[in-house]
């Protein structure tokens, strides 16, 4: 790292690549900020060391200070999920699509840790009482797989209850893929999460946007809770041991169903008699099993 600063020397223009990357950027931005930003975000690639506004700085010219990344930041009248979102769809674009032309959409909950008590969207708390309290921002991300390939299509933060604009995370999950315009090479798009996200109102999204969009199926794959009932009003149970899981699968005219980002990746046979099927895959966790329900809304599509 030291040899990599006494090496790094600090650029004095924003280099042409860069600007032909951000050209169909949506035009969002006052002034200089546009400008402002392609530096940060050049300078978050590239930069050694801390990422830090004032590390950052130190590599720019004398105009683009740490100030000014401040004031970008700061700004409130650009919509940072725009971005987002236009920088994931020209990403999906450009990346080789799968042979099968499967996409996969899951969400997951995470934390990043803060230390200072005037920002009014930190909280505190923990996941389960197995795992220590934290302190910070709460946020909830969309990820988009395939192949190989991971990419974070869409974000939110989740606000503390007592926020005037609390949403629920689930209701912000359910946003981010409401938002989400799958590539054209997509198929097939499946929809997962684990236990958090394995709610009623997930599902029947997924199954409203499978009747909407008639150029693409829809599914979804949900870890759901042991205190949920079958059709038979008895309790999901994990059988044979914690790390046994009892997968359902109901998708007809398909051979098998690829499952991605839960506890492993594994081939899942279906039959189309809609039997019952077990797999050995570890758990995730041993207070609930990994279901795997895949529908049909429009027959014969």
């Amino acid at each position: 790292m030291e040899m990599a600063l006494r090496m790094m020397i600090a650029f004095t223009y924003l280099p042409g690549f860069v600007t032909l990357v951000f050209r169909g950027m949506p035009t969002v931005w006052r002034g200089r900020h546009r400008l402002i930003f392609c530096w940060l975000i050049f300078m978050q690639a590239v930069s050694p060391g801390r990422k830090t506004l004032e590390e950052m700085a130190r590599w720019t010219p004398a105009t683009i200070t740490a100030w000014r990344f401040g004031r970008v930041l700061k700004a409130a009248y650009w919509n940072v999920h725009l971005l987002v979102s236009w920088l994931a769809q020209d990403l999906l674009a450009t990346l080789p699509a799968p042979a099968n032309g499967i996409l996969h959409l899951f969400g997951d909950g995470s934390h990043a840790d803060k230390r200072g008590t005037k920002n009014p969207v930190v909280q505190k708390g923990r996941i389960s009482q197995h795992h220590p309290w934290f302190f910070g921002l709460r946020f909830v991300l969309l990820m988009a797989a395939w192949d190989g390939y991971r990419v974070p299509v869409g974000f939110r933060l989740i606000l503390p209850k007592r926020h005037v604009a609390y949403r629920s995370e689930n209701a912000l999950f359910r946003e981010m893929v409401a938002a989400f315009v799958p590539p054209s090479w997509a198929k097939l798009v499946i929809v997962g999460g684990d236990a958090a996200y394995g709610s009623k109102a997930n599902m029947r999204m997924v199954q409203d946007r499978d009747k909407a969009d008639s150029a693409r199926r829809w599914g979804f794959v949900f870890a759901i809770a042991r205190t949920w009932k079958t059709v038979e009003e008895k309790c999901v149970e994990e059988r044979r041991s914690p790390s046994t899981s009892l997968l359902h699968a109901v998708l007809p005219r398909l051979s098998f169903l690829t499952v991605h980002g839960l506890s492993s990746r594994t081939n899942l046979p279906l039959s189309t008699s809609n039997t019952l099927m077990r797999t050995t895959t570890p758990a995730r966790r041993s207070s609930t099993i990994l279901a795997c329900t895949i529908f049909r809304s429009a027959v014969g599509r």
